[in-house]
């Protein structure tokens, strides 16, 4: 692995499949950190709430601070997963002809580009979102949604009664 890339030296195909794993992997679990992080803060962020509802301003901040990571959450998470899928993309181009450009470089061309841009370019190499990527990114974080506007709802109303 090289750590800098101001030589000209080109990459053995195989060179450049293994920097690619090793940049996928970084991406992988940088994204399941994330991903752990944001389902233990809310949980417990959440459960704190709930413990506090019959203290309305220790509910009403620790309810805004876990909306706030909610959609911390989405933002993050779903951009690192795009990036994961750039790694994906990028095996597979090196499957077919190997990449002239240093990986690094590539990679910080495509941390650039919209969100809209990655998904048409992801597309274009079958890399749909997983049901797995799905659930993660979208069900989970709608079902923290309406838990958190259901309990929002319920205090508000024992409060008005």
């Amino acid at each position: 692995m090289r750590l800098f890339y101001f030589d000209k030296m080109e990459n053995t195909p195989s060179q450049l499949r293994q920097e690619i794993l090793m940049h996928w992997q970084i991406q992988e679990n940088l994204l399941q950190s994330y991903r752990l992080m944001f389902l233990i803060t809310q949980t417990i962020i959440f459960c704190a709430a709930l413990l506090t509802t019959s203290r309305l301003l220790a509910f009403l901040i620790l309810s805004i601070l876990g909306i706030t990571l909610l959609v911390c959450w989405v933002q993050i998470a779903g951009a690192r997963a795009l990036d994961v899928s750039y790694f994906q993309m990028q095996l597979m181009k090196q499957e077919k002809t190997p990449a002239s450009e240093p990986v690094i470089t590539q990679f910080k061309a495509w941390q650039r580009l919209s969100k809209m841009e990655k998904e048409k370019r992801l597309a274009e190499y079958g890399l749909h979102q997983s049901q797995t990527r799905r659930k993660m990114e979208k069900v989970i974080p709608m079902l923290f949604a309406g838990l958190w506007a259901a309990v929002l709802l319920i205090s508000l109303l024992t409060t008005l009664i």
